[in-house]
């Protein structure tokens, strides 16, 4: 995750942003929606990709009903929301939230490489442009929303200094339970869904405080937002039990041998002295340890494909895309500029980095009120399987105890055409069930669940909305 970070930072510099319309102003939505012009305000964000030449890119593809523009989370600073909102034609589908981490990523990466409604072309290896999403959408079954958070990250902005972007957790917890007040006035039809908010890697934090924050105000009657769960995708919210797991997890995997797996162990016994002790209070520190524990391993972003340039491929084809004056005159952001991962986000969040969220979670957990699904691909090394755990069995609440004694069971069903198939069964991968806290790992997926295991990922979606888990077909 860190050591993709200092690379992404170098590559997104070369994305050139010459095609942005300097003359144009983002397209503001809340102060329209609290003068009461709420069909004004739909019309104005509503997405219309305007094509000349069925030849450029997104015009040989249909973009659904959509809608794009900012909401204001915090008045005080001017700091404004960018998402991109896509309503299922099924009018009762839930609306799912989701939200990529890094800290510094847009949520369009979860869009264009995830599970949106459409995916990038490549030729010869490279990727030219994009097309309808073949398999694994979550659009359809489910009305999707991608927010880019917190400010600073993709066209999300503050219209003051950089210190005053509310970077610790109940910063952005407020700001994302504030983007949702704002969202459900602008579509009030939404009240009638069912609502999730999730994401992958460092979002875990930000689902943490927000569905915190929002339990808060719908507890004290305050809100009437219809939060049903959450769902969090290799989540990284307990770094002070989470990373010393991280040597074991690549020792166990084959990855590191004995005289590796000692090096690393004691990487990080420093790490976890440095933490309790408060030497780590800047990213600094870490950044030196990151240096020694990768400069020993060859150290993939996905060891399912290892294929990390493809990634990067993926990475800085969706910032040219977001860049480009088709898109952005489609998604009304004006001027505004777009980057799809921040440094100067990671680099303001330092202190935010070592904060832990097990309390947040261990609350709405503890509310017996919202389903909850904790998912990890069984060959993620940025938030492994192993280190998730660690998080989950020191995150004191009521079920902790039946959590830790909890036997995992497999979950399979019909063969899919991108997992290890058994004969006309498949092994999707092992569960377990403890209250309202859903576990699973999946089989054959890195970090990138979804798009490692596009067609199981969304059956997990579905069966945990419906459900509560996953449950295997008999």
């Amino acid at each position: 995750m860190l050591g993709l970070a200092l690379l992404l930072a170098v590559l997104i510099c070369e994305v050139d942003l010459t095609a942005a319309d300097q003359s144009e102003e983002p397209l503001l939505l809340s102060p329209l929606i609290h003068a009461g012009h709420i069909d004004r305000v739909q019309r104005l964000s509503k997405v219309k990709v305007e094509c000349n030449d069925s030849t450029a890119i997104a015009c040989d593809v249909p973009i659904p009903e959509s809608f794009a523009g900012f909401l204001t989370v915090n008045r005080t600073i001017g700091a404004h929301y960018f998402f991109w909102y896509f309503p299922s034609q099924n009018k009762s589908a839930p609306l799912v939230v989701w939200l990529n981490g890094g800290p510094g990523f847009s949520s369009m990466l979860g869009l264009f490489t995830q599970h949106g409604p459409f995916q990038l072309i490549f030729r010869q290896g490279e990727p030219v442009g994009i097309e309808k999403r073949k398999e694994g959408s979550w659009f359809g079954p489910f009305s999707t929303l991608y927010i880019d958070n917190p400010v600073g990250a993709g066209n999300s902005f503050s219209e003051h200094d950089k210190e005053n972007l509310n970077v610790k957790k109940e910063g952005y917890g407020e700001n994302l339970y504030q983007f949702l007040e704002e969202f459900f006035l602008l579509f009030p039809e939404s009240y009638d869904k069912e609502l999730y908010l999730g994401g992958q890697s460092y979002a875990g934090k930000y689902i943490s405080a927000a569905a915190y924050r929002t339990h808060l105000a719908i507890t004290r009657n305050e809100s009437r937002l219809p939060l049903k769960g959450i769902y969090m995708g290799g989540p990284f919210f307990a770094p002070e039990v989470m990373f010393p797991s991280t040597a074991e997890y690549v020792y166990s995997m084959g990855a590191a041998g004995p005289v590796d797996a000692q090096f690393y162990r004691e990487i990080s016994r420093i790490f976890s002295h440095s933490l309790l002790t408060g030497a780590m209070g800047n990213l600094n520190v870490l950044d030196i340890l990151i240096q020694m524990f990768f400069q020993e391993v060859d150290f993939p972003y996905n060891y399912v494909t290892g294929a990390e340039i493809f990634y990067m491929k993926q990475v800085r084809f969706v910032d040219f895309l977001m860049n480009s004056e088709r898109f952005r005159k489609a998604v009304h952001v004006g001027s505004q500029q777009y980057s799809i991962f921040d440094w100067t986000v990671r680099e303001d969040m330092g202190s935010d980095f070592f904060s832990s969220c097990r309390s947040e979670l261990a609350a709405v957990l503890d509310s017996g009120l919202y389903k909850v699904l904790v998912y990890t691909g069984d060959f993620d090394v940025v938030t492994s399987s192993r280190m998730v755990d660690e998080a989950l069995l020191q995150t004191s609440w009521s079920g902790q105890a039946e959590y830790a004694r909890a036997w995992r069971s497999e979950w399979h069903g019909p063969a899919t055409r991108t997992s290890y198939q058994r004969g006309r069964d498949q092994l999707y991968g092992f569960f377990s069930k403890t209250g309202v806290l859903c576990r699973v790992v999946v089989h054959g997926a890195g970090h990138d669940v979804p798009q490692d295991q596009p067609i199981v990922a969304r059956l997990m979606m579905e069966q945990f909305v419906h459900t509560g888990c996953v449950r295997s077909f008999i």
